[in-house]
């Protein structure tokens, strides 16, 4: 695609730093189809901003861009919003064990008659136009797939059989991106089913950005943006039980052998949905309820285990009780 912005980080993301810092982004209403919608609420983070940023604008070569960090601290999040406020395309692709890249390559179409033709697939659409594009939980995939990719992160033509054979070299503004929870080096924890060592040849093509949970403070003025109804007591309650819940799930992907140990974690949408049917759920206080509680039942405990329920109910219990 056609670079024919210039956007200030400061002004655009909201960053204390000097305006004239600037990333190339497109037009307001252009290839709006791949466009990611914006979320007006969104929390940037500097340090976040400003590495990604740097690779968008100065890369030092082909490489792509791997965004690491545990489940639900906003790895896929962070390139949407980031690329929304550029106005410039991204191109999503989940990734699974049983995928095959010839599925993001190009697409069967069968017309009247039974005639069978072939259109660009997403990956496809995204070296021809030049978007960026994400692969998403990339970890997940078989690495042999992965190293297919190797020669397209360098810039070399891509070359789809199905469409013809025609060498598509890829348009300014093609760049890759991953989100993986192991940063390719495979799970340990046994906590993320699927997750594959992936070879060395593919993790030497990328650079990466470490994308933890967000800061309680960051947390809790997004809670007072978003839902400003809800007390401030409660926002402070709710930020604090999220980050003990992290501390845990991180302790035990990291190994670590405790009777408080976590496998699930509160992302910050989960928080967000929380303290919406925290909300909403008010009145129950005056029942002896507490409506924190009846809503992180509803939204997350439910489908934990019962011993990691038990552990996060006596978690926010000691919290309201201010210990």
């Amino acid at each position: 695609m056609k670079f024919s912005q210039s956007y200030s980080l400061a002004d655009n993301f909201g960053l204390p730093i000097p305006s004239e810092i600037t990333v190339p982004g497109g037009s307001e209403g252009e290839n709006a189809e791949f466009l990611p919608k914006k979320d007006p609420n969104y929390a940037f983070r500097q340090r976040l901003v400003s590495e990604l940023a740097s690779w968008w604008a100065k890369a030092a070569g082909s490489e792509g861009l791997f965004l690491t960090g545990p489940t639900g601290s906003g790895k896929t999040s962070l390139a949407e919003q980031y690329f929304a406020r550029l106005n410039v395309p991204l191109i999503v692709i989940p990734c699974g064990k049983s995928m095959k890249l010839d599925s993001v390559l190009y697409r069967v179409v069968v017309k009247e008659g039974a005639a069978i033709s072939y259109e660009d697939g997403p990956l496809t659409a995204a070296v021809r136009n030049g978007y960026p594009v994400l692969f998403d939980e990339i970890d997940r995939l078989d690495p042999r797939e992965v190293t297919r990719l190797h020669a397209l992160m360098e810039g070399a033509p891509l070359i789809v059989p199905q469409l013809g054979g025609d060498p598509i070299v890829p348009a300014e503004g093609f760049r890759v991106l991953a989100t993986g929870n192991s940063a390719g080096g495979g799970d340990e924890t046994g906590l993320h089913t699927g997750v594959s060592r992936m070879d060395v040849a593919t993790t030497d093509r990328f650079i990466y950005i470490e994308v933890g949970y967000a800061e309680r403070e960051v947390e809790e003025a997004l809670l007072a943006r978003v839902q400003p109804e809800l007390p401030e007591v409660a926002r402070t309650i709710l930020c604090r039980l999220a980050e003990e819940v992290r501390a845990s799930y991180i302790g035990t992907r990291e190994g670590a052998e405790s009777a408080n140990a976590l496998e699930i974690t509160i992302s910050t949408r989960k928080l967000l949905q929380v303290a919406h049917y925290a909300l909403l759920w008010k009145d129950v206080e005056k029942k002896g309820e507490s409506p924190i509680q009846r809503s992180l039942d509803a939204c997350l405990l439910r489908r934990a285990t019962p011993s990691d329920a038990e552990a996060i109910r006596q978690m926010l219990g000691l919290i309201e009780k201010g210990e």
